[in-house]
């Protein structure tokens, strides 16, 4: 069975190490960006299975590459992963297919992303509705503080929880 390859794409590169870690542990091969126009560069000569996208990138936030990954391959899931606690108004939600809280419980973040590239490989777009997915801050960071300790690529420490 070939191994789901995501693309995750976040401007600050020491939560994009975590979420890479966390999601390699759970059987996903992964590959990241930090910010949209290499993300985009990417989603054009690669195969992904999923995307999981920050929204608040400076050039380009979140919405604005969804939009354009979805105008190149619809059928692709795209899941905003935002410290945001909802979508702000004009976010292109015919373009984002999930939304997740950044902080949140890391299975709430890997059922959703399965849940998706499981769902009908049917082109998504209007009229689908977008699933939420609450999420609690801080929750699994002393898992990650672990992980990150043991990552030869990471040298800063997570930040204090408060």
């Amino acid at each position: 069975m070939r191994q789901r390859e995501i693309l995750c794409i976040d401007d600050d590169a020491q939560s994009l190490q975590v979420r890479k870690i966390l999601l390699e542990t759970c059987d996903f091969r992964v590959h990241t960006a930090t910010n949209g126009k290499d993300g985009l560069r990417f989603f054009r000569s690669h195969h992904v299975d999923a995307v999981i996208l920050d929204y608040e990138m400076p050039d380009m936030n979140g919405g604005q590459v969804a939009r354009k990954m979805k105008s190149l391959r619809a059928q692709v899931p795209v899941l905003i992963l935002s410290a945001l606690p909802w979508l702000p108004n004009d976010a292109p939600k015919e373009c984002i297919d999930a939304f997740v809280s950044k902080g949140g419980p890391t299975p709430a973040l890997v059922n959703e992303i399965e849940n998706l590239m499981d769902s009908s490989p049917v082109p998504r777009g209007r009229g689908r509705s977008m699933r939420l997915v609450g999420a609690v801050s801080g929750v699994m960071v002393e898992k990650m503080r672990g992980l990150i300790g043991k990552s030869k690529t990471s040298s800063k420490p997570l930040p204090a929880v408060q």
